[in-house]
């Protein structure tokens, strides 16, 4: 626990790994990390980094996993963060929860370890906390310094020096008063737009057109590709988009997206993120670029399991107001030629 010599620390850590077991952990209030192996191994990593020091603790690592670049964040979870201290963590969707650290970090068992199939994760360590708030929207609630500090894709980090930004969000989400006008006036215009729409778009297609002009609209080259094509292999996209590069490069960010058209208040699926990630692993090339899957529907929302899985595949999911808030910031002027 801290004591009167220690600050009270705020940190960002992920549990997007091994999410199927690391959510449902830290719903139940404990917080994971990865690193099974040291454990299956019988590394006393907690005793050795508590006991012994950093430079022990760092011995003990290159000795079971030489290949570890950043042992530090291990570090962190075990020795740096503690009781009391404040956690970010970023969930999927543009979204994120913070917690306090209840108590210290201790080896997870076997059964926390579990997946759906009886297997055990990779899940090395827990540490319990119980939550503040959650479910908060970055766009909503997280001020600049914040939402930067979230776009950091290590494991976990120190952000004790933006801490008046977390306890801002945290007061915000509690009062219910939104950070930016934009996306208050952004959302409003953005349920118009769905509103009308709907009399505009009678049919799936006219719904894949619109995501293409969108994405031509924002400079990339766009087709939809023939439900018949001869290389269309398992999976299933309905637009391409291609930005390329300025200069004579060969590099090219490439997304293939996935279109569903169905009613406002049915949940989008599973079978929408199996056919776009199929679809991207039959057609992923080999050469340089970024090649990227996208699910984008006209519904409210996904399923929780279609969330899941998307997040193990690497599949985007947009719904459909996050689609027309999307359409309304690209500015909606030449709308019409999207049917044409």
């Amino acid at each position: 626990m801290n004591n009167s010599t220690t600050i009270t620390k705020y940190w960002l850590h992920r549990v997007s790994h091994e999410w199927s077991v690391s959510k449902p952990l830290l719903d139940g209030g404990l917080l994971s990390y990865g690193w099974s192996r040291l454990v299956d191994e019988g590394a006393d990593v907690i005793s050795v980094a508590r006991k012994d020091g950093y430079d022990a603790y760092r011995q003990l690592m290159k000795e079971h996993c030489p290949e570890e670049t950043k042992p530090f964040m291990l570090y962190n979870f075990v020795v740096g963060m503690s009781t009391d201290d404040t956690v970010v963590v970023p969930l999927y969707d543009g979204k994120f929860a913070v917690y306090e650290i209840t108590g210290e970090t201790r080896v997870a068992t076997s059964e926390e370890r579990k997946r759906v199939d009886g297997t055990l994760a990779d899940l090395g360590f827990v540490m319990p906390v119980k939550r503040r708030t959650g479910d908060i929207k970055r766009a909503d609630y997280a001020d600049n310094a914040l939402v930067r500090c979230m776009k950091y894709w290590g494991t976990n980090i120190d952000i004790t020096k933006i801490k008046n930004s977390v306890d801002d969000a945290v007061k915000r989400v509690k009062d219910s008063k939104p950070i930016h006008v934009k996306k208050i006036v952004s959302d409003k215009l953005a349920a118009t737009l769905r509103e009308k729409m709907s009399s505009a778009i009678t049919d799936p297609k006219k719904f894949e057109q619109l995501i293409a002009w969108y994405f031509k609209k924002n400079g990339a080259e766009t087709q939809l590709p023939s439900a018949k094509a001869p290389d269309k292999g398992t999976g299933d996209a309905d637009v391409i988009a291609k930005f390329k590069l300025l200069g004579d490069y060969d590099f090219e960010t490439v997304f293939y997206i996935q279109a569903k058209y169905h009613d406002r208040k049915t949940l989008t699926g599973e079978e929408a993120v199996i056919q776009i990630s199929d679809y991207l692993t039959d057609h992923t090339e080999n050469t340089a670029g970024t090649y990227k899957a996208l699910v984008i529907s006209a519904a409210d929302d996904f399923t929780d399991a279609a969330k899941d899985m998307a997040i193990e595949k690497d599949v985007s999911l947009i719904n459909g107001p996050e689609f027309a808030a999307m359409l309304i910031d690209s500015g909606i002027s030449g709308i019409d030629s999207a049917f044409k």
